[in-house]
């Protein structure tokens, strides 16, 4: 995996993640998405795993975010977790919210897969295996959004709806909205019946055929579309363009290894 002029690889310490430097330079954030190298996790987890919900054991996910704190540049106290449920419910994080879930997913935002802040110092954070990570800015308004992007969620037009989350709370201007597509899968290693199909009456262009009632499926690019429609201007997303099941190296995919895999996880801080 070679990163473009955009992203970077960071690594210090025990952990390595995929950042994008010019813009937390520019936008005074931290921001970056963590992978499965290095970390304390063993067996089916080995590496950095950053969820408590898949039967790692708890020293060893809290000893990961420690590291992917440091990395990340980010306080450890401030890494904030919703308990994802592949709906389309959002948190509004205030500051006696700041480290929620830390320790425990049962003290995370229960059911929500995404949140939205303007306070600085309160790191929102995402667990994936496959799904989408999606990180939202707005420079203007001082203001972020996670939300976590499965073929549920973006039936339900979560990314859409998180963009104009920002704008009710914040009064951020859908123009303004910085958004960063993490890693996920591809349509190459995504491949879906027409039972999902029909979920998504009206967006054929992010299906292709590849076999009689089996088609690839375009995640990132049924919520790219999501994010144009919303009134994101292109020019303002930026697509890492990493496949997560292509990529075992780096990445842990849920689509390629089963459910005794591990997470990674997107993260946002205003400073």
């Amino acid at each position: 995996m070679k990163p473009d002029s955009v992203i970077q690889l960071r690594k210090r310490g025990g952990a390595t993640a995929v950042t994008v430097p010019r813009l937390e330079q520019a936008t005074k954030l931290r921001l970056g998405f963590t992978t499965r190298l290095d970390g304390v996790s063993r067996g089916s987890y080995a590496g950095c795993n950053l969820s408590f919900e898949v039967g790692d054991d708890d020293g060893a996910v809290v000893e990961n975010r420690r590291w992917a704190a440091r990395l990340l540049r980010v306080p450890f106290e401030s890494l904030t977790f919703c308990s994802q449920a592949h709906g389309d419910e959002m948190a509004v994080v205030t500051k006696e919210d700041r480290g929620r879930g830390l320790f425990s997913s049962r003290q995370a935002f229960t059911g929500r897969d995404a949140m939205v802040t303007n306070l600085l110092g309160i790191t929102l954070c995402i667990l994936t295996a496959d799904c989408l990570p999606l990180i939202l800015i707005d420079p203007e308004r001082r203001a972020a959004g996670v939300a976590h992007l499965g073929w549920k969620g973006t039936s339900l037009k979560l990314a859409m709806k998180t963009v104009f989350k920002l704008g009710q709370e914040y009064a951020s201007k859908a123009e303004d909205i910085l958004a960063i597509l993490g890693p996920a899968i591809c349509p190459q290693c995504y491949e879906v019946d027409d039972a999902l199909k029909e979920k998504f009456l009206g967006d054929d262009k992010v299906f292709r055929r590849i076999a009689p009632r089996h088609y690839s499926f375009d995640l990132v690019g049924a919520n790219k579309a999501q994010l144009l429609e919303a009134g994101v201007k292109e020019e303002n997303i930026i697509d890492t363009n990493l496949c997560t099941a292509k990529y075992l190296d780096y990445f842990y995919s849920h689509r390629a290894e089963g459910a005794s895999t591990g997470r990674q996880m997107a993260a946002v801080m205003l400073r």
